[in-house]
Formats: C-alpha cells, sequence, structure tokens
C-alpha cells in the first residue's frame, strides 16, 4: 500500500481539499471549528502541507474597515457573513501564510477612511501570490494601485468593481496582467460611453463581466478588442445588430458569451447562423417575441446553454416546444440546459416531453425561477 509520501502532488491537493468540503458539497466557512481544527494543525507538519492546506485556510482576506486589531478573514465561498474572525494579520499571519492569499477584499459598506486604505496596501503588498482584488468604487482602487509595489501589480489579475466610469482609464493600465474585470452597479448613467473604449484597448483582457449596468451599450462596443476576450458577459439590453456586430468581432477567441436582458428590438425573422467555432457557453435572456436569437447560435459548439425567459401562459409553453428541435440540433455537443422562468414556473406537464427529449441525448436539464437564486448562483 502506497504511504502519503509516495502520492503525486496532485493527490495530495485533492484528499487535503475534501477536508475542507461539507458533506453537501460546500466549502466550510472560515473559522468554522471543525475546518480550522482539521486543516491547521496540517499546516504544521511539514513545508509540503504547511503549503497545500494553508492556501485553503488564507485564500481570501477581507480588510474589514470595522476591524480594531486586524482583518477579518474568511473562506471565498463562505456564505455565513457570521463568520469572522478579527486577527493581528501583519503581526502573526502575513510572515507566514501572506503567500496563500490569493484575494483581497477591500470593500467596505461606508466610505473608507485614509486608514483602511492604507491597511488595504499593506496586506496587498505583504501577500506576494494575490492574483485578485475587490473594491467599492475605482477611486479607492485607484487610491490603492498607486501605492503599490511594481512586482505586486504585475501579480494581478483580476479587478472587481462595484463603481467604475471615466477614472478606469487611469486605473486599469497600472495592472500590465490584468485578465478579467468585473464591474457591477446599480446605476451607470453616462460613464459607459467612457468606460468602454478603456476596456477594450486592454490587451491581456480575456474576461469581461458587467452586473447591474441596465445602460451598458455603447455605439462602440463592437469596435476592435486589443484582447484575446474568451469570456464576455453583459447585463445590458442591446439591439440585436449590436450583439451580431460584437459576437462576430470576437470570434476567434470567444468561449462564453451572454446578453442578459433582453434585446431592444423584436425580430421574428431568422437572422443567419453566427460562425462561432469555440462558444461552448452562452446564456440569453429572451421572450416569445424575441425566440429566433436563439438560431443565431445553433451552428455553435454549445456545451451549456442557459436561458431566461420571460413569458406566461401561452407564450410559456410555445417557448417550451420550440427548445425540442433546439435540443436535437445540438445534441452532438450540448450537455446542460438551464432554463429559468422569470414571471412563473412552468407546469410539470408542460415540461414532460422536453425532459424525456433531454435524457434521451444525455443532457441534464435543470429548472428554476429567478429568485430561487442569489448572489454568487446567478449566471449573471
Amino acid at each position: 500500500m502506497p504511504q502519503w509520501k509516495d502520492l503525486a502532488r496532485e493527490t495530495k491537493v485533492t484528499v487535503i481539499k475534501s477536508l475542507a468540503v461539507h458533506n453537501d458539497g460546500e466549502e466550510q466557512p472560515y473559522p468554522s471549528s471543525s475546518l480550522f481544527s482539521t486543516l491547521a494543525p496540517i499546516t504544521l507538519v511539514n513545508r509540503e502541507l504547511s503549503e497545500v492546506a494553508g492556501r485553503h485556510l488564507w485564500e481570501k482576506v477581507t480588510v474589514d474597515q470595522s476591524a480594531r486589531k486586524g482583518f477579518s478573514v474568511r473562506s471565498r465561498k463562505a456564505k455565513d457573513e457570521k463568520f469572522k474572525k478579527d486577527l493581528p494579520f501583519t503581526e502573526v499571519v502575513l510572515p507566514t501564510r501572506g503567500a496563500h492569499v490569493r484575494l483581497v477584499d477591500c470593500r467596505s459598506e461606508k466610505e473608507s477612511s485614509t486608514d483602511h486604505l492604507d491597511r488595504c496596501v499593506e496586506v496587498i503588498n505583504g501577500c506576494s501570490g494575490v492574483t485578485e482584488l475587490h473594491f467599492e468604487s475605482e477611486n479607492n482602487a485607484l487610491a490603492v494601485a498607486k501605492r503599490l509595489n511594481p512586482s505586486t501589480l504585475k501579480t494581478i489579475t483580476a479587478l472587481h468593481l462595484v463603481d467604475a466610469g471615466s477614472d478606469s482609464a487611469e486605473l486599469f493600465p497600472l495592472f500590465p496582467s490584468l485578465k478579467t474585470i468585473v464591474v457591477a452597479t446599480d446605476e451607470l448613467g453616462d460613464s459607459s460611453e467612457s468606460l468602454v473604449p478603456v476596456i477594450q484597448a486592454i490587451p491581456t483582457l480575456e474576461s469581461f463581466k458587467s452586473r447591474g449596468y441596465d445602460d451598458f451599450n455603447s455605439p462602440t462596443l463592437a469596435d476592435e478588442w486589443k484582447g484575446p476576450i474568451r469570456s464576455l458577459y453583459l447585463d445590458s439590453h442591446m439591439d440585436l445588430a449590436t450583439i451580431i456586430s460584437l459576437a462576430t468581432r470576437l470570434s476567434p477567441t470567444l468561449q462564453e458569451f451572454s446578453v442578459a436582458r433582453l434585446p431592444n428590438d423584436k425580430h421574428r425573422s431568422i437572422p443567419p447562423d453566427l460562425d462561432l467555432p469555440h462558444l461552448h457557453t452562452l446564456l440569453l435572456t429572451i421572450d416569445w417575441q424575441r425566440l429566433t436569437l436563439l438560431g443565431l447560435f445553433v451552428e455553435s459548439p454549445l456545451r451549456t446553454l442557459t436561458i431566461a425567459f420571460f413569458g406566461d401562459g401561452k407564450d410559456k409553453e410555445n417557448f417550451v416546444e420550440a427548445l425540442l428541435p433546439i435540443v436535437g440540433y445540438l445534441r452532438e455537443t450540448l450537455r446542460t440546459l438551464r432554463l429559468i422562468f422569470v414571471d412563473s414556473d412552468p407546469e410539470d406537464e408542460m415540461l414532460e416531453g422536453l425532459h424525456a427529449r433531454c435524457e434521451e441525448l444525455g443532457v441534464v436539464l435543470s429548472v428554476g425561477d429567478f429568485d430561487s437564486m442569489d448572489g454568487d448562483d446567478r449566471p449573471w
């Protein structure tokens, strides 16, 4: 029987990771007693286990403005915000665990103080392996970024902002390795006009997601993107011509695409198929009058298709029936079909035919409503 020292590193990582998971598959929130009592002693066994187990204990650091002595630390996937612990981070954690941190969250419910931003700078600069930063606003992000070490700026590949606008033109170029940008706000106003060309000009950008941007729809959206865009999630109303032009522009690299709000126009005629040879994940928001939008993507090698449908009564029934030939057409590649009924749940008998067809083709069918999902569970 092979001993622990004989196992491949990948196997050891899998074993340690399983200890940080509940029976239901959810990662335990730090600092739950079971997680800490299990993993903390493991980090003291030897250097290898310190590295492997430490990543799960210290993956995410939240710089909490309300913490007097230190910084709140919790798991990236923690659902329960009550699991917090103030730690003297710079004195106890940083010297030995700083290299394990991958995400630093500098968001604050109240306006960030100078002291809070100072601590953000101290923590980020002290975490040599950090790759992802979260900020409440671009102003806070810019104030911190200007004080980060050049070596730290190079390691950052993902940036999440609750608010972004014209100042992003100065912020984004500070991170030479930026691959992922997520922006989320309830009201963007006119700043999308200035934000779009800034994002398009980032040569390393691979993924962009907007959440809550009702009006993220600039006339230049379909212009050239310098980066090799693989994932694009746009939570905004766009006309069909812009959707077609944008997808066509990004077709050489595009793998994931989402238009999470209804297109502005209603087309009953079937538009031409798009040539998207690498597109494997698609999310669309449609109603019965815009159902032909699906026809754009039937030639793509889709593996995951998510549709949020607005409609009730006969429209809902027609929509389900129309999916039968779509699923059949995509049978060579489709593995998951996720339906979100925004207005009301469909009757069980309405889905019987679709369930049978998906089961026949080996497609996993998931049906839900918008209210049943929250936060990160939502596809946009």
